[in-house]
């Protein structure tokens, strides 16, 4: 293993790019904000979002296919919610309201959004178009966590909450 980070802040949701140059991560400290490095150069990292009192990116960070980046957020006496932002910066773009998102994961066409929402009772899988608009719950499992992509773009693979967590494979089409 190789520290790419060398500060004691709280960091979650890694994603690499493509083409395995850069990444994006969440880092917390009181505030989250969103931060963006090269693995060749991890020393130079450059904040996306900032501000004291965001609450940006703790509930998942992921690159789309177009180089933007797609995260949740939370804004007081609000559910949390799907934006986007450039990774050079900018105000970010709230795509959603009204909703609990939280692990959102694009297919691998990047035609498809799942994503947690805990709305209805306990999370469970929803499926949307990649800007969030017609969410449609996918599970009815009494809480869903851990959500991953099968390469086919057709099937997800998910851990069910509970007493008894199992491994789930559930089709998206």
């Amino acid at each position: 293993p190789r520290k790419i980070t060398s500060d004691i802040s709280a960091y979650s949701d890694p994603t690499i790019t493509a083409d395995s140059s850069s990444f994006v991560i969440n880092r917390s400290e009181g505030s989250g904000n969103i931060w963006v490095t090269t693995l060749e150069h991890p020393d130079v990292v450059v904040p996306v979002t900032t501000g004291l009192g965001n609450r940006f990116g703790g509930g998942g960070v992921r690159w789309l296919p177009d180089g933007r980046i797609l995260f949740v957020g939370f804004q007081p006496g609000e559910p949390s919610s799907l934006f986007e932002v450039s990774p050079g910066g900018g105000m970010p773009e709230q795509l959603t309201r009204g909703r609990e998102y939280w692990s959102p994961l694009l297919s691998p066409d990047g035609s498809k959004l799942v994503f947690l929402s805990g709305k209805n009772g306990p999370p469970e899988l929803w499926v949307s178009a990649p800007d969030g608009s017609g969410p449609r719950q996918v599970t009815h499992m009494g809480g869903i966590d851990s959500p991953s992509w099968l390469p086919d773009g057709r099937s997800v693979v998910a851990v069910s909450m509970g007493a008894t967590q199992m491994a789930w494979k559930v089709p998206i089409d």
